[in-house]
């Protein structure tokens, strides 16, 4: 395929395990990479000529100022037509002021120049044909590059028909350089844009389910949003340079315009803009870091029929890296990855006994690939059948909600302000161990700033199950909130952190499963929707991230567990039935590979005052797992005693009994009432180990502890802040391990849930006393045993 007028054409062949040449022409220069062996290249030929995507979306409009003779001028330079280059003659003529031709960095642009210059591209007549989308079936797509030179004051209007977000259709970003996307009265907020930033900015909208997508290549990230069909064309035209209001417009280049009147499919979409982001963006073309591709963890057995490895995190200058593990055998089960942006890969459904080996390439946001690691051999063991995991196991509930700005703080602080005003938790971790920390506005004792952690990045996540592993955890439930999976932004976020989780439980070691938690506490509550929503989060972990294919997923009783939180507290708007209904879909569910083992989080006073219709579902769960049953007084005889009573009733029903336990709390931020600072004391310790004690004095097998990471209402037991001096500077202050009196090391509490474990397996003696020493610093006497 002849080079023509500084046109891209991307050729990469599509073949299995056959040497490959990958050869990019751009701007009359060729970039020829090494031959890579083995490896399947997963993208179309991407040329850009009038034609349609995958056959299914028509390119209606294609402007490209690179074509020769498509940007027809005057004598001055100035352009009197931009000629479509598909069949369609949706030609671009000047609607208002004056439009330049210009090269700059060997690329043909139009210069939007510092004033009000539009093009027309479709009439208002004309627009009907990809705007009117009453239909609610076709959907449509534009994709274009532009390079800044300056920003308005208001706003700066790229493309559409309306300066309104009440209706219509358009593109455009803010005076900092905001990019924001409107349809229909839905705006969407992109990355920031800055003077003379080249971007490819892409939309995508799908009229049959309402969905739409913004991408631009400066964050190289995509938001989404719903907007229900309906004619967005209104009277005006689609223009180019500014819409409707003549103080909005844009000032910089502009050099290619593709519209087509459907959706685009993921791959077609993602490609698309690919080829634009790569023609017009690309500053050099240099493989990703490092090369060859490297494993940080070589590929390991887990189980008898699975084999994880890690590849280390590669570093690029286009800002995105993807990767390709490759199973070199061809045994039986083996698989490849195809491209994906996580450096984590898990083989499962090997055979036993059987070797497998494995490499990994990289490759950057250009496409351009960096040469394969060596291979590394690993050998499956025999398949053992799924035991009892929970059995004498000290399980962690684990949040990992704290979020960092681009999520506005969620956890740390409220209303996404990173101040001292809106501060959300009363205890403070130990940052010292983590890799990748976000600049807050508090400061320390020391005049210092303050950092946290954000549970989006997997960093953050390997330190905490790390830990685990080090302190002999054997895992945690993974909380996956209600209302999170309502919202598609959201839902891809826990999507992203449960995989996060896997990764790290295979790398250590460490069991884990999911806890769906009903936290619908509005007045009327969401009803059906939530129950559906449960439901169907469930099928979509087994079948989309196929979850419980980990060797890590904990079993029970030979099925999947789901600890599934709050069953018919008061203060949540579950039904009996629509609770009986989620339990049908876990229990009975129309196909087995959803079926579950229930563990059930419940009130503490679940048997002795029963929300009203509640007991026949509590009968049917698995497991009943009360919420603190001894935490507010475990020195009481009455809770003790109902505690004991929980226990005959489950036993006298073939139920399991795990109730939860909890170091203690402090909820002073979360009330907004410094009079609940450290609220119930930890007392060092003591207040915890005697809620552990009692409950395997009842010789009861199983515990939840609660909780791992709940820094919000001071429940934490991962490594904290030991002093004030080691806490932000706030009032009322945060409360740290020292607050009762006891000089304690940040691990603390991890080296009491080591404990904890060895009392509950019987390697320890029951003790009432905790078996760790410390001084107290109110007084001579050392708690626990010497």
């Amino acid at each position: 395929m002849a080079e023509k007028n500084e046109q891209l054409v991307l050729k990469q062949k599509v073949s299995v395990k056959n040497r490959e040449l990958i050869t990019i022409h751009r701007n009359n220069r060729i970039f020829e990479q090494k031959p890579i062996t083995n490896i399947l290249i997963c993208i179309a030929v991407l040329i850009v000529l009038p034609c349609t995507v995958s056959g299914q979306a028509a390119l209606i409009q294609h402007l490209d100022a690179t074509v020769e003779g498509s940007v027809v001028t005057d004598g001055t330079n100035a352009v009197t037509e931009w000629k479509d280059q598909t069949s369609f003659h949706n030609n671009a003529i000047p609607k208002t002021g004056g439009i330049y031709k210009v090269q700059e960095d060997k690329l043909t642009w139009l210069d939007f120049g510092t004033d009000r210059n539009v093009l027309e591209l479709f009439s208002s007549a004309k627009s009907d044909v990809w705007l009117d989308q009453s239909n609610g079936t076709n959907g449509f797509c534009v994709i274009l590059s532009f390079k800044t030179t300056g920003l308005q004051n208001e706003w700066n209007d790229l493309i559409g028909n309306s300066s309104a977000t009440s209706d219509g259709f358009g593109l455009r970003f803010s005076s900092s350089g905001s990019i924001k996307s409107y349809l229909g009265g839905k705006v969407s907020t992109g990355s920031n844009i800055e003077i003379d930033d080249v971007v490819v900015l892409a939309f995508n909208y799908n009229a049959t389910t309402g969905q739409y997508e913004l991408w631009d290549s400066k964050s190289k990230n995509s938001v989404s949003g719903t907007v229900s069909p309906h004619d967005f064309s209104l009277s005006e035209a689609v223009t180019l340079g500014s819409t409707t209001n003549s103080s909005r417009y844009f000032q910089g280049y502009v050099g290619e315009v593709k519209i087509y009147n459907k959706t685009l499919s993921d791959e077609d979409f993602k490609n698309e803009r690919l080829s634009l982001f790569i023609k017009w963006t690309a500053t050099e073309l240099d493989p990703p870091t490092p090369n060859p591709a490297t494993f940080e963890i070589a590929p390991n057995t887990i189980g008898g029929t699975t084999i994880s490895m890690t590849a280390t995190t590669g570093t690029d200058a286009s800002g995105l890296v993807e990767y390709y593990f490759e199973e070199t055998t061809g045994n039986a089960g083996g698989d490849d990855s195809g491209w994906q942006s996580s450096p984590y890969y898990s083989d499962g459904g090997l055979t036993p006994h059987t070797e497998y080996s494995y490499r990994v390439t990289l490759r950057d946001a250009y496409q351009v690939t960096g040469e394969t690691s060596q291979v590394f051999r690993a050998t499956t063991s025999e398949a053992e059948p799924w035991k009892n995991d929970l059995d004498f196991g000290a399980y962690y509930g684990y949040q990992a909600w704290h979020r960092g700005p681009k999520d506005s703080w969620s956890h740390w602080f409220d209303n996404g302000i990173p101040d001292a005003a809106h501060m959300s938790g009363d205890n403070w971790p130990d940052f010292s161990e983590y890799s990748k920390l976000y600049e807050t506005q508090l400061r320390y004792p020391n005049g210092s700033p303050v950092k946290v952690y954000s549970c989006n990045d997997y960093e953050t996540v390997d330190v905490h199950i790390r830990w685990m592993k080090e302190y002999g955890i054997k895992g945690c439930f993974l909380q996956r909130q209600q209302n999170d999976i309502l919202n598609q932004e959201t839902l891809a976020e826990m999507d992203r952190k449960a995989l996060h989780v896997r990764r790290a439980c295979e790398k250590y070691g460490v069991k884990f499963c999911l806890m769906p938690c009903n936290n619908d506490k509005s007045e009327e509550g969401k009803g059906e929707e939530y129950i559906n929503a449960i439901i169907a989060d469930w099928k979509h972990c087994v079948d989309d991230l196929k979850i419980t294919e980990s060797p890590m997923y904990m079993h029970q009783n030979g099925k999947p567990v789901i600890g599934f939180w709050g069953i018919g507290l008061s203060n949540r708007q579950m039904t009996p039935g629509q609770a009986t209904q989620i339990l049908d879909s876990f229990q009975q569910p129309d196909e087995l590979k959803y079926q579950v083992y229930v563990m059930g989080g419940v009130p503490n006073t679940w048997r002795t005052k029963t929300k009203e219709g509640f007991m026949p579902v509590f009968e049917r769960l698995d497991m009943i797992s009360p919420w603190r049953p001894v935490f507010y007084d475990p020195y009481n005889q009455d809770w003790l005693d109902r505690m004991a009573g929980d226990k005959a009733y489950c036993d006298a029903r073939g139920i399991d009994y795990n109730p939860t336990v909890s170091p203690g709390a402090s909820v002073a931020y979360q009330h907004d009432d410094p009079s609940q600072r450290n609220k119930n004391p930890r007392n060092g310790g003591k207040y915890l180990w005697k809620q552990v004690y009692e409950v395997c004095k009842l010789e009861n097998k199983f515990i939840y502890v609660a909780m791992y990471d709940e820094i919000d209402e001071g429940t934490a037991m991962y490594k904290m802040a030991e002093t004030q001096e080691d806490c932000p500077v706030l009032d009322p202050a945060l409360v740290p391990l020292n607050e009762d009196g006891y000089n304690l090391p940040s691990d603390w509490y991890l080296q009491i849930g080591t404990e904890i474990q060895k009392m509950l397996d019987g390697r320890i003696a029951l003790t009432e006393e905790l078996p760790l020493s410390v001084t107290n610093t109110n007084s001579t006497s050392e708690m626990g045993l010497a």
